[in-house]
């Protein structure tokens, strides 16, 4: 912004003085400042815009892909999966491209989560815990560990094996029969644990497999098998198929509703969390079908549930309201993953809105607004930091922090932004130009940020696709598609270029002309207004600024033109606005597959009087 000093400043003095705005709205919407103190590129109000191309221009428009019937998506996993996005509503499973397809009838209400490993996808909730591969849909089927191996027939010894699995009761014993003190090969065999089900075992002997009733007894509340004919001795000759219910810990594993990939390269196992405490469970290198049961652990105080997961360089970083933790792998160590407080005074109540944006974690506390992570380190000073100072809003202009029901916000990060959605609003950073870097000044650091807001986006849940995005809608899913129309109807786009008062607080101006320079490869259309201190709500000028080119992406034979038109178009405004103390301009547009982008403004105005 170019300022003139009034120092030694005639009150005669007229000449033509200039102002220019270069890419305004480059600094996005700041609701915190007074909008007279905002800095050149920064905006009092951008709505439905956003800056693509190194320009801004309006946001994409919105079509629906399927509606499905049902009231409300619950849960909808973060991409396609097979090309199709899979998600639970109504009681169901489902999966669709271009049309919904219900693949399974859940237990539950289908609220839970999903998760991806070796390629398959899995589903945690409502007490399930199902598998589909792209075709068909199943229900995880416990891996079944061996126990004990060399196991003598009375139990006095035996080598150790595998835990108990969480998630499934049964089990295997394998024995090794020999002579007992008195000379004799023993008839009873016991195992491990007792409370067989009706099931009752599977008993193998050399691989031949015996039969209940004719060669062998099962006392099922015991868990004791009694032989016919004693095996003879050996090693490892007798195997036994223990058939049990699931324990109390299956059920705790059931209601987590949080699953995340963690532990080496490849991220070997899943860690399950959510469910109404700070328990969390994890499963056997490579296999989510075995949660071994001392695979568990209580994070901190017990009685605050586990909100979320989520990864920033070789971390896996454990979120709760109030908390922020952290936990490494340490493959040759005792204690492969330990964990350690980050931070006690920041968390995370948004489970929905945790993000990976610019190798940092970003995600919103409903009491500090969006945060971001510095270090993993907890002796790093103030490792945790706001970044969403610009749009939390306040007694006079309501913001991000004034939204109601911001628990239950979504997030996700698209084509370089992190974009919030929370009761028909999105919040977005453009993390890419405008990436955070810390200070010491955080009220700079956060300043310096480009956030804008769009409306009509009715977004619960968010599914990312390369350029594509799609979101649910209560029952419907939905996606942004490049026209600037929502469901076949308008929706309108503002930019205001916030009050100016040219540098000289203390003196009246008058603003006689505007240059609007706008892009000129694509259908412009705008609707200019005029903003000062007794104008507020702006006053639409006569002249609508239109710059209009063969544009295929939104060809209209109503605009057509043989002349393919590549550079900037610079339009002259008249304002005429007299003895003004603050100008600024307002464009709007709402005109379907039309742009509106401003690339630059410049004032020319005269200062014609002393404020007396």
């Amino acid at each position: 912004m170019a300022t003139a000093a009034n120092i030694g400043l005639r009150s005669a003095d007229r000449r033509m003085r200039e102002l220019t705005i270069a890419s305004p709205g480059a600094g996005g919407l700041v609701l915190e400042e007074l909008e007279e103190n905002l800095e050149a590129e920064q905006c009092s109000e951008l709505q439905n815009v956003w800056f693509r191309g190194d320009v801004l221009a309006r946001r994409p428009g919105q079509e629906l892909v399927f509606d499905t019937g049902e009231d409300t998506i619950r849960s909808l996993w973060r991409r396609p999966y097979g090309g199709k996005c899979v998600f639970t509503a109504g009681g169901s499973l489902w999966a669709g491209e271009t049309a919904a397809e219900r693949l399974r009838e859940l237990k539950g209400d289908g609220r839970g989560c999903f998760f991806s490993f070796g390629g398959q996808l899995y589903f945690l909730g409502g007490g399930e815990y199902l598998i589909y591969d792209g075709t068909e849909v199943r229900e995880v089927v416990p891996y079944v560990p061996t126990v004990q191996t060399d196991r003598s027939p009375d139990g006095s010894r035996g080598e150790q094996g595998e835990d108990y699995n969480r998630i499934g009761g049964d089990y295997i014993n394998v024995f090794s029969p020999s002579l007992g003190s008195d000379g004799t090969l023993p008839a009873a065999y016991q195992l491990t644990a007792g409370g067989l089900s009706a099931a009752g075992a599977e008993v193998t002997v050399d691989g031949r497999k015996l039969f209940e009733g004719s060669d062998y007894t099962l006392d099922r509340a015991a868990g004791c098998v009694i032989f016919q004919s004693p095996p003879a001795a050996g090693t490892n000759r007798v195997r036994v198929l223990a058939h049990r219910e699931p324990g109390e810990g299956a059920a705790d594993f059931m209601r987590c509703r949080r699953a995340v990939s963690f532990g080496g390269e490849n991220e070997m196992r899943v860690f399950f969390a959510g469910g109404g405490g700070s328990e969390y469970f994890w499963s056997e290198a490579l296999d989510p079908s075995y949660i071994p049961e001392k695979n568990r652990a209580v994070l901190g105080d017990g009685s605050e549930d586990i909100t979320a997961f989520g990864e920033q360089y070789n971390r896996l970083i454990i979120f709760k309201p109030g908390e922020v933790w952290s936990m490494e792998y340490r493959p040759d160590g005792a204690d492969a993953f330990p964990v350690s407080p980050i931070n006690r005074s920041i968390g995370c109540d948004a489970p929905d809105t945790v993000c990976l944006v610019n190798n940092r974690l970003v995600w919103l506390s409903t009491a500090r607004g969006v945060c971001t992570l510095l270090s993993t380190s907890l002796s790093a000073e103030k490792n945790v930091q706001p970044i969403s100072r610009n749009i939390d809003g306040n007694d006079r202009r309501r913001g991000l922090l004034s939204e109601a029901g911001l628990n239950g916000a979504a997030a996700c990060e698209w084509q370089g932004y992190y974009i919030l959605a929370v009761n028909g609003r999105c919040y977005l950073w453009d993390a890419r130009r405008t990436p955070y870097i810390h200070s010491s000044n955080t009220r700079k650091a956060q300043g310096g940020l480009a956030w804008y807001r769009w409306t009509g986006v009715e977004a619960a849940a968010f599914c990312t696709s390369g350029g594509d995005l799609y979101y649910s809608a209560g029952g419907r899913l939905c996606r942004f598609y490049d026209r600037y129309i929502d469901f076949g109807e308008r929706f309108l786009s503002r930019i205001r270029v916030p009050l100016r008062d040219f540098g000289f607080p203390d003196r009246y101006k008058n603003v006689l002309f505007a240059y609007v320079t706008v892009r000129g490869d694509v259908n412009n259309a705008l609707e200019a207004a005029c903003v000062t201190e007794r104008e507020a709500a702006g006053t639409p000028m006569e002249r609508e600024i239109r710059a209009v080119s063969f544009d295929l992406s939104h060809w209209d034979l109503a605009d057509f033109t043989l002349e393919a038109v590549n550079f900037q178009k610079t339009v002259r405004l008249r304002p005429h606005r007299r003895r003004v103390m603050l100008f600024g301009m307002e464009f709007s547009c709402d005109a379907p597959d039309r742009e509106m982008n401003v690339c630059s403004v410049i004032y020319r105005y005269r200062t014609v009087g002393q404020v007396k």
